[in-house]
């Protein structure tokens, strides 16, 4: 299948399994502001889907700016997708679970994410918090719906990652280019290979992680600024319309200006499916979310191929 194929077949499933859920005007929360260009792109994926709704939004804020006391215009919330469910980024769970105690009376929505647990105790707690909401889970993958149907009580659904739906206004053509890259992520999830270690040695290949993590750059200086000296609102404005978009432009640009992608993020992948490269290796990460994901909904694709 090619991969504008596969764009179309995946959008259309997302459509498929979320909008009959979308029943009323909602919040979006847990927005990434942050520098992860892969969450950013979920984000973005997700404003788009929603464009679609007929329901208001009501208030999207992120983990930094969430009223968590004024939440009384909609009775539907839905928190993002990614990759934190469960107690691997433990900060993500936590900022779920205090709205859900705040109002216990809502219905929620987790947008499609992968699980891990590395604790049997915390995997106990969430199941037992959960069991008391009206929440659905979306598992982004068939590993993780499996693990989420077989211990928690809750409705599971198995829907693709949100970035595919991110519209064509951000898409760009390949650029002609004879340089190769690795995106090579250097925090916990990452998963050593003798691949990548031959990969790195290579004189033509460019190596980096997203430059989007440095705290230095103008982007996140001002976030930051914002973070600690300025109200809320101005927060959530800046984020939205300014530092979204340079995250997005900024990992546009990184994936046209390079020949066959190798990454070891889900979401340099899904990028280059996006923008229809040609060559794209996807590496597995520390608990195979990547691999999970790639047989879930990549495997057919022909420009994907993945090294466990």
């Amino acid at each position: 299948m090619s991969t504008s194929d596969k764009v179309i077949e995946l959008t259309h499933i997302v459509a498929e399994k979320l909008f009959p859920l979308m029943d009323q005007d909602y919040y979006l929360l847990e927005c990434p502001y942050y520098g992860n260009i892969g969450d950013t792109l979920i984000w973005q994926g997700e404003l788009d889907f929603l464009k679609s709704v007929p329901h208001r939004c009501i208030g999207m804020h992120g983990i930094q700016t969430l009223p968590i006391h004024h939440l009384s215009d909609a009775r539907l919330v839905l928190f993002q997708g990614g990759g934190n469910f469960g107690d691997l980024w433990p900060e993500h769970q936590h900022m779920k679970f205090r709205v859900m105690e705040r109002y216990p009376h809502y219905k929620y929505i987790f947008l499609p994410g992968s699980t891990h647990y590395e604790q049997a105790q915390n995997l106990q707690h969430d199941v037992d918090f959960l069991s008391h909401y009206d929440a659905t889970l979306c598992a982004r993958d068939n590993a993780s719906f499996r693990f989420l149907r077989t211990h928690f009580k809750n409705p599971v659904i198995l829907v693709p990652d949100m970035a595919f739906c991110m519209r064509q206004k951000w898409q760009a053509k390949a650029n002609e280019t004879k340089t190769d890259l690795l995106l090579l992520r250097k925090d916990k999830e990452f998963k050593a290979n003798p691949l990548l270690a031959k990969l790195e040695r290579r004189h033509d290949i460019d190596v980096l992680d997203w430059p989007t993590f440095n705290a230095n750059n103008p982007y996140n200086l001002m976030l930051n600024r914002l973070l600690y000296r300025t109200n809320n609102s101005i927060t959530d404005w800046y984020c939205r319309h300014i530092y979204k978009n340079y995250l997005i432009r900024t990992g546009i640009d990184i994936i046209t200006s390079h020949r066959t992608i190798y990454s070891t993020r889900l979401h340099a992948a899904i990028l280059s499916v996006l923008l229809g490269k040609d060559e794209i290796v996807l590496f597995d990460n520390s608990y195979g979310k990547n691999s999970s994901f790639y047989h879930t909904w990549l495997s057919d694709c022909d420009s994907v191929k993945l090294i466990s």
